[in-house]
């Protein structure tokens, strides 16, 4: 509904960024296409949920993509990476995005996608990651109200051209927070 919602205003023309929309079909083709990911924002939108193993996106199929396999994937979720970068040349730095400069690292990362903030090991696997921003919702998100943060979120963000942090808050003030959004961000 996003990418439709930003086709209808024009959004890529009016504001000289580009949109670039997957659909993903698996958890290793989720983990490869966040890795190669060169966008400065990244939106997912997915089911999310946590078990007794941690936070999941989960994929078509009913696949899982584990917090704690986004900082140290198992091989077989790596077996599609054709540039594997060997573990000793980074040692213990979180396997997305490894080896870039910060300013090559995603700013942020929003994740519409149930439960994905409630206990936190999520939003810290793309913190931890490198990246400067991540929005997730504590409880289940309703599907309309989903998307009436996520377009009024973006809408600041991108045309009234607010920091990522101030346009988060104000989407919040708006919305209402019935989702418990929440924010977790480095210091400057």
């Amino acid at each position: 509904m996003l990418r439709e919602y930003l086709k209808i205003v024009n959004f890529q023309e009016n504001n000289k960024i580009n949109i670039n929309y997957k659909e993903i079909s698996d958890t290793k083709e989720l983990l490869f296409q966040l890795s190669q990911a060169k966008e400065g924002c990244i939106h997912i939108s997915c089911h999310g949920n946590y078990d007794k193993h941690g936070t999941y996106l989960e994929t078509k199929g009913d696949e899982r993509l584990y917090s704690y396999e986004i900082l140290c994937p198992p091989p077989e979720l790596l077996s599609i990476s054709p540039s594997l970068i060997k573990e000793e040349e980074y040692g213990d730095e979180p396997y997305l995005w490894r080896g870039l400069d910060d300013d090559d690292k995603p700013v942020l990362v929003f994740l519409s996608s149930c439960l994905t903030a409630k206990k936190g090991d999520l939003i810290d696997a793309f913190f931890y990651s490198g990246c400067r921003y991540v929005i997730a919702p504590k409880k289940v998100v309703n599907f309309a109200d989903s998307a009436f943060f996520t377009t009024t979120f973006y809408g600041l963000l991108f045309w009234k051209k607010m920091q990522v942090s101030t346009a988060f808050n104000k989407a919040k003030s708006l919305c209402g927070d019935d989702a418990k959004w929440c924010i977790k961000r480095k210091p400057k």
